[in-house]
C-alpha cells in the first residue's frame, strides 16, 4: 500500500479540510504540493514557501484570481470554483509544473526579465512615486505616453490597467 504524501499552502482552512478529504482516497507515488497562491502576501513570500518545502516535487497550483494567480497565469492547475471531477483529473493527469519552474517563472517576473529597458526603468519609477501620474511627471513624460507604457506592461503581467500594475509593483515587488 502506498503512502499519501501531500503539502498543502492555503490561510483557508476550508480548502485544507477538500483537499485532506480528497487526498484519504487518492495514492500517489510522489509528493504533491498544493499552494493557493493567493493566500501568500508576496511573491517572496511564496518563493521561499515552495523552494523551501517543494524542492523537485510536484505543485499544483490553486488560484483565486487574485494578483499573483494573475501573474503565474500560464501555470496555474485549478481554480477555486472547479468541480470535484476536475481536481481529481489534476491529482492523476494534471500539468506537471515542477517546483523549478514555477520558482524560475517567481524569478524571472521579480528580476524583469521579459521588460525593455524603458520598461524597467518605468517599473522604479512606479516605485518611487505614489501614484502613475507622480511617476510620469518624475520621469518627465506626457500622462497619456506614460499611460501606454504602463498598460503595455501591465498586459505582460495579466494584469488589466496601470492602477493594477502600479499597485502590483508597490505591495508584491518588493521582497520582504
Amino acid at each position: 500500500m502506498l503512502q499519501r504524501k501531500y503539502i498543502v499552502f492555503t490561510q483557508d482552512t476550508y480548502l485544507r479540510c477538500s483537499i485532506d478529504a480528497l487526498m484519504q482516497a487518492s495514492f500517489t507515488e510522489k509528493i504533491l504540493c498544493f499552494c493557493d497562491v493567493d493566500s501568500f502576501p508576496s511573491l517572496d513570500a511564496l518563493y521561499r514557501a515552495i523552494e523551501s518545502v517543494c524542492a523537485d516535487t510536484r505543485v499544483i497550483i490553486i488560484s483565486r484570481g487574485l494578483w499573483l494567480s494573475r501573474l503565474l497565469g500560464s501555470l496555474v492547475d485549478l481554480e477555486m470554483t472547479d468541480d470535484f471531477y476536475k481536481w481529481r483529473l489534476c491529482i492523476f493527469k494534471g500539468q506537471r509544473n515542477h517546483s523549478r519552474k514555477i520558482i524560475d517563472k517567481i524569478l524571472s517576473i521579480r528580476q524583469l526579465k521579459t521588460l525593455t529597458r524603458r520598461e524597467i526603468y518605468v517599473i522604479h519609477l512606479l516605485l518611487a512615486a505614489n501614484s502613475v501620474s507622480e511617476a510620469a511627471k518624475l520621469a518627465r513624460f506626457d500622462v497619456k505616453f506614460f499611460q501606454a507604457i504602463t498598460i503595455a506592461i501591465a498586459r505582460k503581467y495579466n494584469l488589466r490597467n496601470s492602477n493594477e500594475l502600479h499597485f502590483f509593483v508597490r505591495k508584491y515587488m518588493l521582497w520582504s
